[in-house]
């Protein structure tokens, strides 16, 4: 975690050029990305709810307006950070494929069908055991494929008469596993849906992250494309309480307190800590701070004390990640001004 010294305080203006089309560059790779697909990245896999529908065992999660009904018994595993990967890469190859803002009249004309080879899992995830490649691929097309994602959303008239408009659908209609490749046919529904949606921009190696800094980080970058969507400040400024809600492998005080066990030093400020140092230690961020209830950096002095990571302290606090493109000569306004996310 970078240090703040007193003397040195941290300004942020400078604006982005809106007008520029994401590019990829060595440090970066564009995928598309929705609200609806960050719930479903960010559901806890013991929120689930086993029932039936229509004879078939299913297991259903809900967050707000999404909702997500799983086949089970057809599977070889639930939901985990693999399959979150998994479904990244994806959406990367099919950014690729299919272009942003495909009017839906020529959606039919498009390809649906994209290959992935053995190799990129490898590389993207950073191992080497053809196995376990093999493994993620099969049982993360298992739930694409019987996974069914339900939702509203908003969407707006030529008067700006905003109205919610219900929506349903699958990824993949099938998918086939031969000799380290496989093809995946995404469905109508999603064809129609993914070109609307937005692109952010990742860390290449961001597969090789750990499970809680993966987390992180996709979530940061997908907030930090909505603010240059909305021509916001070029940093992300977000609540240590919105970030723990976003990273699924770090417990909860209701799990904690379930479990009996309450050490949530050890549980819960340690791990986002560490992932937190482990994300900075990548370098695709310029640098990260904590923030205090007046969104002023942490000192060095504060942060050695050690009474920010008892939890009751810590949890008050934000985290702000600043991007590159931040250049600290030409800053001159407070941080002040960042939308905090909480």
């Amino acid at each position: 975690m970078t240090q703040e010294n007193e003397k040195d305080s941290i300004e942020l203006d400078v604006k982005p050029d809106f007008d520029t089309p994401l590019l990829e560059n060595r440090q970066d790779f564009c995928a598309y990305q929705s609200p609806q697909l960050s719930s479903f990245m960010a559901l806890r896999k013991k929120s689930g709810q086993k029932g039936t529908i229509n004879n078939k065992p299913v297991e259903l999660f809900n967050d707000g307006n999404y909702q997500l009904q799983l086949d089970y018994d057809k599977l070889r595993c639930g939901l985990n950070i693999n399959t979150n990967k998994f479904l990244l890469f994806v959406l990367k190859k099919t950014s690729r494929q299919i272009p942003s803002k495909t009017p839906l009249e020529d959606i039919n004309s498009i390809d649906r069908t994209i290959i992935i080879k053995q190799k990129e899992i490898k590389e993207f995830f950073g191992i080497k055991d053809k196995k376990h490649a093999k493994d993620i691929m099969i049982s993360s097309s298992q739930i694409l494929l019987h996974s069914n994602h339900t939702f509203t959303f908003t969407r707006y008239n030529k008067k700006q008469i905003s109205c919610e408009t219900g929506f349903n659908m699958t990824i993949l209609d099938k998918y086939d596993y031969r000799n380290g490749v496989v093809k995946l046919q995404f469905s109508d529904n999603f064809l129609r849906y993914i070109p609307q949606q937005y692109i952010a921009q990742y860390p290449n190696n961001i597969g090789q992250y750990s499970d809680t800094a993966y987390q992180i980080t996709r979530y940061i970058c997908e907030l930090y494309r909505i603010q240059q969507i909305k021509k916001r400040e070029n940093c992300v400024l977000i609540s240590i309480e919105k970030l723990l809600e976003k990273t699924n492998t770090i417990p909860t005080i209701c799990e904690l307190n379930d479990s009996n066990d309450r050490h949530y030093n050890r549980e819960i400020v340690e791990p986002l800590d560490r992932a937190i140092d482990e994300i900075e230690s990548y370098g695709y961020f310029k640098s990260i701070y904590y923030c205090n209830l007046k969104s002023k950096p942490l000192t060095g002095e504060q942060l050695k004390c050690g009474e920010y990571m008892k939890y009751k302290n810590f949890k008050t606090l934000s985290v702000i990640f600043i991007f590159h493109e931040y250049d600290k000569s030409q800053v001159n306004e407070s941080i002040k001004k960042q939308k905090l996310f909480k």
